[in-house]
């Protein structure tokens, strides 16, 4: 017959849970209960408490409804509102399996797991956790099944505060959470997340998706892999940030958005700009961006990865548009103006755009008039472009209208100005090919079409530099240093003069040997 023992007053049954590792020894003995049943079993002591309340000796405190220990294995099964705390964390779960001699907890059922110190949370269905000891120099935790959730937070540095290198607010910026959801997610100590499958991380407004993530705390870089994908709307601006690529990485030191590398078919779409490229690379200063660089030449290949990818993961490019553009140089796209190049570099200082620069084989596409075309026209002499080693677009902000004040009728983010592209300088074997219409009978050229348009007129300019100021996103003057070129009329009507370009040198033509179009 089982033997039943019952606890009073002082008396304290201590149920030994581990045994003796290599070098230390973790013991919990029974502090609290109603009731403990103890039975022998084939050599090995088996205890049932009701209501048990542990604790171990390296801190570690765990209480549930109801438990069965197996002393031979130092093995307890806990029942019913499990709660297990070791000074930094709490978790509680339905129920759970504890094996004290080498650290192993595995918890199943409505399982949250709580930062004592900086409010991390973590959720899931089955957690297992391998404690810190002689045997592992930090915890290793994975969670699974109920779709886990993780909430991350660094927590205020007092000390910064202090010492005047952080103030209240920026620490409250920078302890912003982040909240992750996945199919499985795996945590080292408090340096390394890792999450697969369908992962979703929100932070305040930027929401970031992939088929997996690796999160490096302590030096504070975050991987997002495969599909990777990031969207941050601007709420004072009414901008959206949206990028996408094979893969994209977070530089964020101190929980600070200082840099975006996105490689593999990327793709960088703002309300001023649109950017495609091999990678791009997104700089921020004070968390507002204010540059980006998109290149040919890909940056070196980063990891893979978490290996494994749990089960549907391969749904998340169904979910979240994978965004694959091949594998084209990079080409910017503002004011229906296409820019490609070997690489891209734009300016934006204080997160208003001021400079585009394409760089090695860099050409201009306008899309603006191109309502001039007929069916007829041919593709050759459809878009008006220019060319040089270097292209360099710059933007200005437009005057408001009725003197700067604003109109009741007025669109407000019209009355304050919008951003326009206001020049195109072209440098280096520069070339440029624009299109006008003639007025009918006249041969002078006009750049936009009208009823009693005629002729379309070819002008096609060489020189060392070109400048083109812009109006209303067509060509309003040219200046040309060592200019040379041609006037066509395809259509066979009578040739006038070409439309005037201002050679700043005042050198005489002379016979091009270079590059023709």
């Amino acid at each position: 017959m089982p033997r039943r023992i019952h606890l009073w007053g002082g008396v304290l049954l201590a149920i030994v849970l581990a045994i003796t590792e290599a070098s230390a020894q973790r013991t919990c003995d029974l502090s609290r209960s109603r009731q403990v049943t103890s039975t022998q079993s084939g050599g090995d002591r088996v205890s049932y408490v009701s209501r048990p309340r542990f604790e171990c000796t390296d801190g570690t405190l765990i209480e549930a409804d109801s438990s069965v220990t197996f002393e031979a294995t130092s093995f307890s099964q806990l029942f019913g509102q499990v709660v297990f705390r070791d000074g930094q964390r709490e978790l509680h779960s339905d129920r759970a399996q504890y094996f004290s001699s080498v650290g192993r907890l595995q918890a199943q059922g409505s399982v949250r797991l709580i930062g004592l110190d900086d409010g991390s949370l973590i959720t899931g269905d089955d957690l297992v956790l391998l404690q810190e000891g002689d045997q592992r120099p930090e915890d290793d935790m994975t969670v699974r099944g109920g779709r886990p959730h993780a909430r991350l937070s660094s927590g205020e540095d007092d000390t910064a505060i202090a010492t005047g290198l952080e103030t209240p607010d920026d620490a409250a910026q920078r302890d912003t959470p982040f909240e992750i959801d996945a199919d499985l997610i795996h945590l080292v100590g408090d340096r390394l997340l890792e999450a697969r499958g369908r992962v979703e991380i929100t932070r305040d407004d930027l929401l970031s998706y992939g088929d997996s993530v690796a999160f490096q705390q302590d030096v504070g870089l975050l991987t997002l892999y495969r599909n990777a994908r990031i969207i941050s709307p601007d709420e004072e601006s009414g901008d959206t940030l949206d990028l996408r690529a094979d893969t994209i990485t977070m530089i964020l030191p101190m929980d600070v958005m200082e840099e975006l590398n996105a490689v593999g078919r990327a793709h960088l779409l703002t309300d001023a700009v649109d950017i495609r490229g091999p990678t791009i690379r997104l700089l921020f200063t004070d968390e507002v961006l204010n540059r980006i660089v998109a290149a040919t030449a890909s940056l070196p290949n980063p990891p893979e990865g978490p290996s494994e990818v749990s089960e549907g993961a391969s749904e998340a490019s169904e979910e979240v548009p994978s965004g694959r553009l091949g594998e084209e140089g990079p080409r910017a796209v503002a004011e229906e103006f296409i820019l490609t190049g070997d690489s891209i570099d734009v300016r934006l200082p204080g997160g208003e755009l001021e400079t585009v620069f394409a760089i090695g084989a860099a050409r201009g596409v306008s899309g603006v008039r191109d309502s001039i075309n007929t069916d007829d026209t041919p593709e050759l002499i459809r878009h008006d472009w220019i060319e040089g080693d270097t292209i360099t677009a710059m933007f200005v902000t437009s005057r408001p209208s009725s003197g700067g004040v604003l109109n009741t009728l007025e669109d407000p983010s019209e009355a304050a100005g919008e951003r326009r592209l206001d020049r195109l300088v072209a440098q280096g074997e520069a070339r440029s090919f624009y299109r006008t219409t003639s007025d009918t009978g006249t041969g002078t050229g006009t750049a936009s079409p009208t009823p009693d348009s005629g002729p379309l007129e070819l002008n096609y300019v060489l020189g060392d530099e070109i400048r083109l100021f812009m109006q209303d996103g067509e060509v309003d003057r040219m200046e040309v240093d060592q200019a040379r070129g041609a006037f066509f009329q395809p259509n066979g009507a009578p040739p006038g003069p070409p439309p005037p370009a201002v050679d700043t040198t005042a050198a005489r033509p002379t016979n091009d040997r270079r590059r023709t179009p």
